[in-house]
Formats: structure tokens, C-alpha cells, sequence
């Protein structure tokens, strides 16, 4: 296939690929319209999907130096109250020598532009750097689901081929390098994942023969999924005659393969429709 000039890969469209062809070509390649809604019912699912972006916004501006007090409202919602709570209550989430808050960075391979939109990265006072990712799932993943995500293998990647366009002249080894996922509800559970040379090479392979592997499918090869369960909270699933009903908002923190809906991250925001 012949991908657009100038085309850019993430964690999102490298992750909608693996978990379905077909929605990649869909939603990347031929830029269909959303054609439905993806779980119900779709108001809880607008509602924390809102709170999820004031979420990030105050930490953001947190980290900026503002000050709560002007950041919340008295009228916000108890749960948003309760996340930022929780994530001041964290020493660890707040204790770094330098911090860059909603950052973008961006690496080259194969020939193409990989993009990371970070919620935050963090120098600790020992020189190590943080990758931090808030998340406002109401279930928390479990580890495996987690390792398994291609954010937590493109994160790392990107910051460590990136890091010199953040912080001009420093010098750093791969195994400086950690990803934390912090979850607003569970906020003594977060999980932490190392990185290191062996990490990093495989990483790198495994990225490069996905893109090369991308590349070199006809338009015709983007095949569906098996796993037809995930095409209830798939908004193409109409496109690929799949259904027409949405899936319940309550069984989507179940379904491992789908990246959660009610998650927001940096990265999510600019994506996000309605």
C-alpha cells in the first residue's frame, strides 16, 4: 500500500492495526466519518470521557505551577475531586527535579515519523527519567494487558531516540528509562515497567516490521478481526457488517484487546469525537 505522504504512526494507529486491519484502512487510510456510536449508554460514556480531559488539564496546569484552589470548581463532580485527590496524595507523582508536562516528541524509523504525545516526563533527583500516564479506566487492566499495549513499548522508544531535542547535550542509557501507568481510582496500584538496551533493540525491531509490515499490505489485505467481540465498540462495525448495536459501557474494561474508552490521556484528547 501506498501510505500518504507524510503519513505519521503512534501508539493509536499502530494499535488499531494490530487489534484490526481493517479499522486501521478505515479509520487512517480512506478517513471514513464515524458512522455510530460506540457503547452505551453513550451519556455515562460523554460524562467521564469529559471528566477525563478536566482531569488532565488541571494536572497539567499543575505541573505548570498553578495552584488547585483556582483549578477546581465547587461545583465539579465529587469523582473529579476524588482523582486529583488521590494524585496529590502521591509523594512520588510530585518529588522530581525537572518535569515536562503534556509533551510531544517525535522519532524517525523506516522511513517514517513515529509520534508520542506524553501526559508527563519526569527527571528524578537521581537523573532517571519518568514516563508517566494517567488513567481514568474504571476498571484497573491487569499487568499483562498492560505489557502487551504498544504504548508501553513505543513510549519508551520514543523518548529514548528523542530525549536529546528535550534536553540538548545530556547523556543517557536506555536503562534510565521507566514508564509508570497511574490509575485515578487506583491510586496505590500503578504499574511500572523498566527499560533497557535488550528492550530497546527489541522494541525497535518489533516497530520497524510493523510499519514495513503495514507498508507492504494491499488495500485489500486489511482483513477484519476474529475477534468479533471487540466490534461492539467498534464505530466501523457497521462498514464491515458486524452489527449495528453498540456494546455495554460496563463490559468494555473487560475486553483486554480494546483500548479503553473511558480513558483519556494527552494523547487522546485532539482525537476525540463525538
Amino acid at each position: 500500500m501506498n501510505l500518504p505522504n507524510n503519513f505519521s504512526f503512534s501508539q493509536h494507529n499502530l494499535q488499531d492495526f494490530v487489534d484490526c486491519p481493517r479499522r486501521f484502512l478505515l479509520k487512517y487510510i480512506q478517513k471514513v466519518a464515524w458512522p455510530a456510536i460506540q457503547s452505551e449508554p453513550v451519556r455515562e460514556l460523554e460524562r467521564h470521557m469529559d471528566l477525563g480531559i478536566r482531569f488532565h488539564k488541571i494536572i497539567h496546569q499543575m505541573y505548570l505551577g498553578m495552584d488547585r484552589s483556582i483549578l477546581v470548581n465547587e461545583d465539579d463532580e465529587i469523582e473529579l475531586k476524588i482523582w486529583i485527590q488521590n494524585h496529590l496524595a502521591v509523594p512520588e507523582l510530585w518529588n522530581f527535579q525537572k518535569c515536562f508536562p503534556e509533551t510531544t516528541l517525535t522519532a524517525t524509523l523506516s522511513g517514517y515519523r513515529i509520534i508520542a504525545k506524553f501526559d508527563l516526563i519526569a527527571v528524578t533527583k537521581d537523573g532517571n527519567f519518568r514516563i508517566l500516564d494517567w488513567k481514568t479506566s474504571k476498571r484497573k487492566p491487569n499487568r499483562g494487558a498492560l505489557q502487551n499495549r504498544l504504548q508501553t513499548r513505543i513510549y519508551p522508544w520514543v523518548l529514548y531516540r528523542s530525549l536529546e531535542k528535550l534536553i540538548p547535550g545530556i547523556k543517557y542509557q536506555p536503562s534510565q528509562i521507566s514508564m509508570i501507568y497511574w490509575f485515578a481510582d487506583y491510586p496505590g496500584e500503578k504499574e511500572q515497567f523498566s527499560y533497557d538496551q535488550a528492550k530497546l533493540d527489541e522494541d525497535e525491531g518489533f516497530i520497524s516490521t510493523l510499519i514495513g509490515s503495514i507498508a507492504a499490505t494491499p488495500t485489500e489485505g486489511f482483513y477484519k478481526t476474529t475477534v468479533e467481540r471487540m466490534c461492539r465498540f467498534c464505530s466501523y462495525r457497521s462498514y464491515c457488517d458486524r452489527g449495528t448495536e453498540a456494546g455495554d459501557l460496563s463490559e468494555l474494561d473487560d475486553i483486554s484487546s480494546v483500548d479503553d474508552s473511558l480513558n483519556v490521556s494527552f494523547s487522546d484528547v485532539e482525537e476525540i469525537q463525538f
